[in-house]
């Protein structure tokens, strides 16, 4: 969440996901086209990587380095108020996670008694 994902069009409107740092690294650069965070947690060990979008195949180069020299800027200056907003926001999509699938058992068990 600390990342976020970005495009060049987003379905959401204007300033949805202006906080996420790929929004910015986005913006930055005119080459890339969208941006996305994958992430994979097991019970000994995680998965991680970024999924890059750039407008040509000749920016694949200027992609990577741009991707590196971003993730290397957000070490250098993360605050903790950046880091608190990615934990705010994990909560909640795990709740929204946990409500859908509580929804989902209550139709099933509905649909199994009628």
């Amino acid at each position: 969440m600390l990342l976020g994902e970005s495009s060049v069009f987003s379905s959401g409107g204007p300033g949805k996901g202006m906080h996420c740092s790929l929004s910015r690294l986005l913006s930055e650069t005119g080459f890339i086209s969208s941006l996305k965070v994958h992430n994979q947690v097991f019970s000994d060990g995680g998965l991680f990587g970024i999924e890059a979008t750039s407008l040509q195949n000749k920016y694949s180069e200027h992609t990577l380095e741009a991707i590196s020299g971003h993730l290397i800027n957000l070490l250098e200056s993360l605050r903790n108020e950046d880091v608190q907003r990615a934990k705010n926001l994990t909560k909640i999509n795990v709740e929204q996670t946990l409500e859908r699938s509580r929804t989902r058992l209550e139709d099933n068990l509905r649909s199994l008694l009628l």
